[in-house]
C-alpha cells in the first residue's frame, strides 16, 4: 500500500466513524433556561400587563378603571373588558380621546377593543 492509498483509506475510515457518531447537543446556558421559564410561566406578560394597567389607570381615572380589566395588545388593539353595559357605553364615547392619549404612551397601539365581560 503506497502513501496515497493509505491517505484515502484513512479518510474513508474517518468519514465512516463520523457518520456513526451521535452528536450531543451543547449544554443550555442559564440565560436560555431562564428565558424559557419566564416565557412558560408568563412572567414577562405579567410585567407588561402591570405596566398597561398603570397607564390605563392614569388615563381613565380610578372610577372608570375600577369597572374595567385590561387584557393584552393583539394586532395593535388593546383589549379592555368592562363589567357592565353603561360603563361600556361611557368608554365608547370617550374612545377617540383615549386612543389618542394611549397611542402617545404605548408603542404599537392603534385602537381599543371594548368588550363586556369579566
Amino acid at each position: 500500500m503506497d502513501e496515497r492509498e493509505a491517505d484515502r483509506e484513512f479518510e474513508y475510515r474517518a468519514g465512516e466513524v463520523i457518520k456513526r457518531q451521535r452528536f450531543q447537543r451543547r449544554p443550555k446556558t442559564a440565560q436560555e433556561l431562564l428565558s424559557r421559564v419566564i416565557a412558560r410561566r408568563g412572567f414577562a406578560a405579567t410585567k407588561q400587563n402591570d405596566h398597561l394597567e398603570k397607564i390605563w389607570l392614569e388615563t381613565v381615572g380610578k372610577g372608570l378603571a375600577s369597572q374595567t380589566r385590561i387584557g393584552s395588545i393583539r394586532k395593535g388593539k388593546l383589549q379592555v373588558f368592562v363589567h357592565n353595559t353603561p360603563a361600556k357605553q361611557h368608554l365608547t364615547m370617550l374612545k377617540p380621546g383615549l386612543v389618542g392619549e394611549l397611542k402617545q404612551r404605548i408603542d404599537g397601539l392603534d385602537d381599543i377593543q371594548i368588550r363586556t365581560g369579566n
